[in-house]
């Protein structure tokens, strides 16, 4: 059976080890361009491209700027492929693209269908306070994620994991059941089952306004957000430093007991500072205001008294 993987993250890119490292016969790469990154722009090879040339040097890589050309049909027809893996791959497929291979093209998504389709899973389900999520592998279809499920693996969700954590434990579930999976659907041992429309939820692309926390929500809701926007791109606020309103982003903090009025600083000391929300408090342990580096929340303290903050936000 030979595979063509498109994927472009880390994610994939493990994945892509992971199914080399079993013996797939993968007989192309093909991801993202190089991209100018970095404040000084220096330009990267996205992590797909990284492992390809290390775990595999003589599979060719490809590197469209479209997948929907001419050019590249034509490049890709080349490689008489049996089936196209795609894991994260960050392009929409075009339908003679998905009706290329033998086999069709079969997708990693990380979600158990049909919840949470679309660009953020991970991110949506943990602002969400998912207790349960896993990985889904399907077919892929025109609409999105919408394709026939080929096989699902559940992963628990710890209290503590924010969005890379999951991200982690997803990838190796993910690792547990693809290759299987592949080789029953070279052998005809496969049985999709259709997704229930009725189930369907929705994960959109995640925002910078995704991450803003306000503290009129309950402590939990804000504590889930942050899980779900962390490390990237990072749970944020406004406060009032010495009448300056500015921007922080909340690095790390922690569900507090404590109660007041959304916003009121509760305890300002070593131990971090507690904010009430509208039903519990969280302690912020580290911070960071825009513009300077991250610090403990007892070095930000020796810096500024707890007259000079506010959180209020009837003060902003």
């Amino acid at each position: 059976m030979k595979v063509v993987f498109f994927g472009t993250p880390i994610f994939s890119a493990e994945i892509l080890k992971d199914l080399i490292g079993k013996g797939l016969d993968i007989v192309a790469v093909v991801t993202q361009p190089d991209k100018l990154q970095g404040r000084h722009l220096k330009l990267q090879e996205p992590a797909v491209k990284k492992m390809a040339k290390l775990v595999a040097p003589c599979v060719p890589i490809i590197q469209p700027e479209k997948i929907s050309t001419q050019q590249f049909y034509e490049q890709i027809e080349l490689f008489n492929a049996d089936l196209f893996v795609v894991v994260a791959f960050g392009q929409i497929f075009p339908v003679k693209l998905l009706e290329m291979p033998r086999l069709g093209c079969v997708n990693v998504h990380t979600s158990l269908l049909p919840k949470y389709r679309g660009a953020a899973p991970i991110e949506r389900c943990l602002i969400d306070g998912e207790a349960v999520t896993g990985v889904s592998v399907m077919y892929m279809v025109k609409a999105l994620d919408a394709g026939d499920v080929l096989a699902t693996k559940k992963v628990e969700i710890l209290p503590e994991m924010n969005a890379q954590d999951l991200t982690i434990e997803l990838c190796k579930s993910s690792k547990d059941i693809l290759y299987p999976t592949l080789l029953k659907l070279n052998e005809g041992k496969i049985h999709p089952i259709a997704q229930n429309d009725e189930l369907v939820t929705y994960a959109k692309k995640i925002t910078q306004k995704d991450a803003e926390i306000s503290w009129d929500f309950s402590s939990i809701d804000v504590y889930n957000q942050y899980r779900g926007v962390t490390p990237k791109p990072g749970a944020w606020c406004f406060c009032e430093i010495r009448g300056k309103k500015t921007r922080i982003k909340l690095i790390e903090i922690i569900l507090c007991p404590l109660k007041g009025k959304p916003g009121e600083i509760l305890s300002y000391d070593e131990d971090g500072i507690a904010l009430a929300c509208a039903d519990g408090s969280i302690k912020i342990k580290r911070l960071q205001i825009e513009g300077k580096k991250a610090v403990c929340s007892s070095e930000f303290i020796k810096g500024y008294s707890s007259k000079d903050v506010s959180f209020n936000i009837q003060a902003l």
